[in-house]
């Protein structure tokens, strides 16, 4: 294996030629500059990446022993093309056959020449920017950069060896959705049952600087503020649908809902590739994180066989259904979307969500360009800008996906789904379950068959295979798990009096 660091000479490409290096496999050979070295398989780094840890073992096995032609890691986009260029390994062959060498910065070239069926996608997040080299004797940082720095720190410091030592607060309740960067999903659902039903805890809900869509009322803190370790460390409950950092260390007397906003597709906590690959300090550290949790609503048998064990959590089943699905099944999220869409000036058309990634020839822009004015192709990025996740699903008329856990959500509105052919078995790897082997919709291929879909696109057979995927993979939703939660977690905390 022949690795070609392309750059110009200096601490950035040292770096990176480090980065390799400490791969510690006597197989692979180090190039710069033009060099082209003698390897059967090549991959292109760019001065100031570096690899992670047994990337290139990683790679090889990918593309060793099979027909492929290139192995794409996990960059900063979804699909092939925005893969980072620094994450794909060649056939040399294949290269010089093609005339792709050397791969462009995009690799588009060497990608449309492999051609679907050729190139293998993998789920790990391999390479990374090089770390920058330590603080030189006389070099200051920025005031307010050491200030925050040494905040943290103090903040920290103060919630392990201080507040923990505090009385709980009865009732008291820490809310946090999407890491803090929203008012939304399950965590909001059970917050404003428990508000609806006069619950008389103290409830928080911790938000990064700019987080928007709190409504009057709410108490928020910011985010591994004072006030917030203040809250946690007090708290009777913790309630998050993204797990808390780890460095959160729980206290007995604390009881921590966790709320999984999707079910999962591709391996995810413990399963994931990335996570397997990392050292024995690092899962340590995860493994210690997920013991904090001791209560997860799961939607279904499929969560428990999948998401529970990922976890690595002995936590407590719930199998009251997905709190966040709540407004999905009792109209709340359709008459919310309807709003959003009169917002958009798309009320009156047949709105499609596209949530896959976009190629070429098989994206958003193109299928917009096939149905015509009658109808309106959302990309899912821009839907989720105007409104929260929940109400952005509710857009949609129909749903365009690849593999997304977005298909579990979506099928609860009983609306139409198409999914793109995700390609041939081979390269379906790190993913709990095939769509395709039980597919609620029809599977297309090409623009042709999408347009054609999506015009039939409530097809009886279609609603049929709906319905039986519904009844295998939302077993327990039924729409009321906020309030289910709130009498069976919640219901013992002080209430107001009976009138």
């Amino acid at each position: 294996m022949t690795v070609v660091v392309r750059g110009r000479p200096g601490a950035a490409l040292d770096r990176s030629v480090a980065s390799v290096r400490a791969q510690a496999l006597r197989a692979v050979e180090v190039v710069t500059g033009d060099g082209r070295g003698t390897g059967e398989y090549v991959l292109f780094l760019d001065a100031g990446r570096e690899l992670d840890r047994h990337a290139c073992r990683t790679l090889l096995a990918a593309l060793d022993g099979t027909p492929a032609a290139v192995a794409c890691a996990h960059g900063p986009g979804d699909d092939a093309a925005s893969r980072d260029p620094s994450a794909r390994l060649y056939r040399r062959s294949f290269l010089e056959e093609t005339g792709t060498w050397p791969a462009d910065d995009a690799g588009s070239a060497a990608l449309r020449a492999a051609g679907p069926d050729r190139v293998v996608l993998l789920p790990h997040r391999l390479v990374r920017p090089a770390a920058a080299p330590p603080e030189r004797p006389g070099q200051r940082l920025h005031p307010r950069v050491r200030r925050g720095i040494r905040l943290a720190g103090v903040g920290r410091a103060l919630y392990r060896r201080v507040l923990r030592r505090l009385p709980v607060r009865r009732g008291s309740v820490v809310f946090e959705s999407r890491g803090g960067r929203a008012y939304e999903g399950g965590p909001r659902e059970v917050y404003e049952v428990l508000r609806a039903s006069g619950y008389r805890g103290r409830m928080v809900w911790a938000a990064r600087d700019g987080a928007s869509g709190f409504p009057a009322g709410v108490r928020v803190v910011r985010r591994l503020s004072l006030a917030h370790y203040l809250a946690l460390a007090r708290a009777r409950y913790w309630v998050t649908d993204h797990p808390l950092p780890a460095h959160l260390r729980k206290r007995p007397e604390t009881a921590y809902l966790h709320l999984p906003p999707e079910s999962p597709v591709a391996y995810t906590g413990l399963d994931d590739p990335a996570v397997k690959l990392a050292s024995r300090a690092e899962r340590r550290r995860l493994r210690r994180a997920a013991a904090r949790i001791d209560l997860v609503a799961v939607g279904s048998a499929h969560d428990e066989e999948t998401l529970v064990p990922a976890l690595g959590s002995s936590a407590e089943v719930l199998r009251t259904g997905r709190p966040g699905n709540d407004a999905l099944l009792d109209g709340r999220a359709a008459e919310r979307a309807a709003t959003a869409a009169r917002a958009l000036g798309v009320h009156e058309k047949v709105r499609v969500l596209w949530a896959a990634p976009a190629v070429p020839d098989l994206g958003p822009a193109a299928l917009a360009a096939r149905l015509g004015a009658e109808f309106a192709v959302l990309p899912w990025e821009d839907a989720v800008r105007a409104t929260d996740a929940t109400t952005a699903l509710a857009l949609g008329d129909v749903l365009v996906t690849d593999a997304s856990p977005l298909v579990f959500r979506h099928l609860l509105l009983d609306r139409p789904m198409v999914l793109l052919d995700p390609g041939p078995p081979a390269r379906r790897t790190g993913v709990y379950l095939d769509l395709s082997d039980e597919v609620p919709g029809p599977v297309v291929r090409d623009l042709d068959a999408l347009t054609g879909a999506v015009r039939d696109r409530d097809h009886a057979r279609h609603r049929e295979a709906r319905h039986a995927f519904a009844a295998k993979h939302a077993t327990y939703e039924r729409g009321d798990a906020a309030a289910e939660l709130a009498r069976r977690v919640f219901a013992h905390e002080p209430t107001p009096p009976e009138p």
